[in-house]
């Protein structure tokens, strides 16, 4: 905070300027950043599995909530209760230039910086209109992306203030993993084709061995395709319905203002908008090995499999042994139900207003105020639930009617076949089928200041005179994260759970820094500051 005489700085600062983000059509800023070798690779379009939607920077490893963004110098609102910005949301057609701090960030901004800073600063002073239109595509002419920004400003009331606009949309195309040779199959650890072991056909672990087959324990049996149990275990190959590239939607605007109301006395603002949307999608969803109890006379397994299970009933331990039911870990992958689809939309909306200037000709002040929200909604399709999903599985003959129906009829339950390949009926899958929504809200009031100049001495041995700065920065955040009640009861096999967050929290921070020049351009030192 303290003004330098000299371009050194005391932390290593990496600079990329606007040509080299232009020169590689970056979309979303971190698609440039991750290719630095400061940066470990972090949330963006190449991630599919475990992407939640944002964009995002890790410098040092350290992890996206240990690196602080910024932009011009002030926080960023952040999309979820972890601080986590989404760079998305930052215009790329405004971008002056990135500064990239990875030493001491921390003593200057605290925890939120341990792995350092990445600064965004923007154009301030533009006239004129500027457009940029671009298509890009993949060598096999897929995953196509388009992208369109307008930015145009100008000088107002004689040159004492400017305001420069831009407005951009982007759309990127999806691009699957069986579109490509390299990365059709799952590959096991010995780099051949593999997979997972919750297979269409149904995979199970039974508690005992099963006396028909001699495992069941520690390796399963599966239903073939015919819906006959068998040692001839095959794996599914999930990737063809993954993502190498996920699909991508955002609109963004900003309005950047700045006005001198003196010589010494000027008034700067920033209001940004940007709505960002990204789908992953995942291999059909399963019952992944769940524990589940299976009745040994269901009409929808043959006869020779109820006297397996028979069988294995027989041999169960404690009161599990001839109970009519057999406990397994059943791995069943639920292709009917469709893709697993994870819908991410962020819209963040921050204003910035202060006011900066000079007094007594060498001390530089300045105040600030912010304030931002963001609105996050998830929505994840085609899942399972679970206690829906037991509930079929132990189906029954009604003795009144000879129809297949569930033994216990409440809520509509409807008998699920899942012992075979494409056994479920799109009835059958309605029934066990579910999509949750969680919602999120985040917003971020900070008022903040600083004076900075010099303290009126010089050493003897000293070219400049002892500087400091000193100022206050209040910050209150709060963020709720409000998942349906399905979703919070963990009742969903494929995406888990996740827990209500209504958290909060309020900083008052006071800082001084003083630069102290005791020798400079000395016959054995070139400088020595404190």
């Amino acid at each position: 905070r303290i003004k330098r005489p000299e371009p050194t700085s005391n932390s290593p600062i990496a600079i990329v300027d606007a040509a080299d983000l232009k020169m590689t059509n970056t979309v979303n800023p971190e698609e440039f950043l991750r290719d630095d070798p400061r940066f470990v690779a972090a949330l963006g379009s190449n991630t599919n599995n475990g992407n939640d939607g944002g964009a995002t920077v890790n410098l040092r490893n350290l992890g996206e909530e240990r690196t602080l963004v910024l932009v011009d110098g002030k926080r960023f609102t952040p999309y979820d209760y972890q601080g986590f910005v989404d760079l998305a949301m930052i215009p790329t057609a405004l971008i002056e230039r990135v500064e990239v701090v990875t030493g001491g960030a921390s003593a200057v901004y605290g925890s939120d910086a341990i792995g350092g800073v990445v600064n965004f600063v923007m154009k301030k002073d533009f006239s004129g209109v500027e457009f940029d239109l671009s298509r890009s595509a993949s060598f096999e002419s897929d995953a196509q992306r388009d992208d369109f920004s307008i930015t145009f400003g100008g000088n107002i009331d004689d040159g004492k203030g400017n305001i420069v606009a831009s407005l951009a949309y982007s759309k990127q195309e999806a691009l699957y993993q069986g579109a490509r040779k390299y990365s059709e199959f799952s590959l096991d650890n010995m780099l051949q084709p593999g997979g997972s072991g919750t297979h269409p056909n149904g995979t199970i672990y039974t508690s005992v061995d099963i006396p028909a087959f001699g495992i069941g324990l520690d390796d399963p049996v599966q239903f073939d395709d015919s819906g006959n149990l068998t040692d001839d275990v095959k794996s599914f190959n999930f990737n063809p319905d993954n993502l190498l590239l996920t699909p991508q939607e955002k609109y963004v605007g900003t309005v950047i203002g700045t006005y001198k109301i003196t010589d010494q006395t000027e008034f700067f603002s920033r209001l940004s908008f940007a709505n960002n949307r990204v789908d992953t999608i995942q291999a059909p969803t399963g019952t992944f090995f769940f524990p589940y109890s299976l009745n040994i006379d269901n009409p929808f397994l043959s006869a020779q499999d109820q006297a397996i299970l028979a069988e294995l009933d027989a041999v169960e331990e404690g009161d599990a042994q001839n109970d009519g039911l057999v406990d397994i870990a059943f791995g069943r992958r639920l292709t009917e139900l469709g893709t697993r689809d994870s819908l991410y939309e962020n819209t963040t909306l921050q204003f910035v207003a202060g006011l900066r200037g000079v007094i007594f000709n060498d001390y530089d002040w300045e105040i600030f105020a912010q304030k931002g929200h963001t609105a996050r909604a998830q929505n994840f399709i085609n899942d399972v639930d679970y206690a829906e999903s037991q509930q079929a599985m132990l189906a029954v003959i009604d003795p009144d009617t000879g129809d297949i129906v569930c033994e216990d009829d409440s809520g509509g339950c409807v008998p699920v076949n899942y012992f075979g390949r494409d056994t479920i009926t799109p009835e059958m899958a309605k029934f066990i089928r579910f999509n949750l929504n969680e919602n999120n809200r985040t917003n971020q009031l900070v008022v903040g200041g600083t004076i900075s100049g010099p303290l009126g001495f010089t050493f003897p041995s000293a070219n400049n005179a002892v500087q400091f700065a000193v100022g206050f920065e209040h910050r209150e955040e709060d963020a709720q994260n409000m998942p349906d009640q399905n979703y919070a009861n963990a009742n969903s096999v494929g995406y888990g759970g996740s827990s209500p967050v209504d958290a909060s929290l309020k900083v008052q921070e006071l800082f001084a820094e003083v630069r102290v020049p005791v020798v400079e351009d000395a016959a054995f030192a070139k400088a020595i500051i404190l």
